[in-house]
């Protein structure tokens, strides 16, 4: 059996570069959104509404705002399927990728003690940096919507749920 203070001292060193690194794709993520919104998101989004593309072109609110909900839409898909794909290219050669009864073999107790992936562990500091800038930018970059508290609540409780999975070491 080992003791709280040695399972403190072997996840938390962990923890706080995972943290980091969280910390720093959700720097990335907005970065990442504006580029790909400058580039390409709002010439698709004029183009799927049959409009000309002007970007000096002052639209109407009501307008602008359908425009800039389509490519918030296309941000999260493009967002989503880079998810999954790194997901799948991690997680196809594990040997519980197509046996779930594997997921948590020889865990017998919470924190898991088996070896860490880092992979996987990468992919959940990914996911946890994009929450991170998601639940930020409800507040200052999406256009504002209806279940905007739903989404909030969602955004914490998928954070919540990413830090202690990752820190009793349930990544698989």
């Amino acid at each position: 059996r080992i003791s709280s203070w040695q399972l403190l001292f072997r996840f938390g060193r962990v923890g706080r570069m995972a943290f980091a690194r969280a910390l720093l794709w959700s720097f990335a993520f907005p970065l990442l959104r504006l580029a790909a919104q400058r580039a390409s998101f709002h010439i698709g989004s004029h183009a799927i509404f049959q409009r000309k593309y002007n970007p000096k072109q002052k639209l109407p609110d009501k307008e602008n705002l359908k425009l800039s909900k389509f490519a918030e839409s296309l941000w999260k898909l493009l967002a989503y399927l880079s998810f999954v794909s790194i997901e799948l290219a991690v997680g196809y050669g594990k040997p519980w990728f197509r046996n779930t009864r594997l997921f948590y073999k020889n865990c017998y107790q919470l924190p898991c003690l088996l070896p860490r992936d880092e992979n996987l562990s990468a992919v959940y500091q990914m996911q946890l940096g994009f929450y991170i800038q998601a639940a930020i930018s409800l507040f200052h970059w999406e256009a504002k919507r209806k279940d905007r508290f739903a989404m909030i609540v969602h955004h914490i409780a998928t954070i919540g749920l990413l830090v202690y999975s990752d820190y009793v070491n349930l990544v698989s």
